[in-house]
């Protein structure tokens, strides 16, 4: 008996390892893909994309929101700090566009780890969000704009959400990080969504 349970453990240390490394190499092709795809901005947008890119351009200057006029906090910075902090550490946008995305896919599978027991169920999880067809849109991903990152912000916070709701009876420490991750990823995604009601309440009048 004792030697079968060696042999059942052997197998699903095996199985693991041939998963993870599986997940591995499609979150490599995933951030390929990222690297690879096609950008593209309008500059002409005024209110949108060109603003964003102002923020960003003065804040990597250190003049902040840069001279004060009508538009200035018009819309939110998180996109915008988005920009800007991947210009300070010399990453390209589309690699840490598709790292953000790739954590946001670890996450949400890591979330519920506490209820679904099988490593191959896991998996697919983190697949199925690692190449969410979302991912692949004009609107939400390859477009230089604040809805690149709003999927995935909100992916984390459904992530936070049912990890601290699964881990509720467990030590504060095992849930405190889930609540300082939701706490920051929501003040972001707060800013973006503030920015686009303020936007619409101005084209309203």
């Amino acid at each position: 008996m004792d030697r079968v349970k060696e042999m059942l453990q052997y197998v699903r240390q095996k199985q693991l390892y041939f998963i993870c490394g599986i997940a591995l190499i499609l979150t490599l092709i995933r951030l390929y893909l990222y690297y690879k795809a096609t950008y593209s901005i309008d500059m002409t947008a005024s209110y949108d994309d060109q603003l964003f890119i102002h923020y960003a351009r003065n804040l990597v200057d250190g003049q902040w929101l840069g001279e004060y006029n009508a538009k200035t906090l018009s819309k939110g910075i998180s996109y915008s700090l988005f920009l800007a902090f991947a210009n300070k550490i010399q990453l390209p946008y589309s690699l840490l566009l598709g790292g953000f995305n790739i954590l946001a896919s670890v996450l949400i599978t890591l979330s519920v780890k506490p209820i679904v027991k099988k490593n191959s169920i896991l998996f697919f999880i983190y697949v199925f969000f690692l190449f969410s067809p979302i991912g692949f849109t004009h609107e939400y991903s390859t477009r230089i704009y604040r809805n690149a990152i709003v999927i995935p912000s909100v992916v984390i916070i459904v992530a936070c959400l049912l990890a601290i709701y699964y881990r509720k009876y467990r030590a504060t420490k095992t849930i405190l990080p889930w609540f300082f991750l939701l706490s920051l990823i929501f003040l972001g995604i707060s800013k973006i969504s503030w920015g686009k009601i303020k936007h619409k309440l101005k084209l309203n009048k």
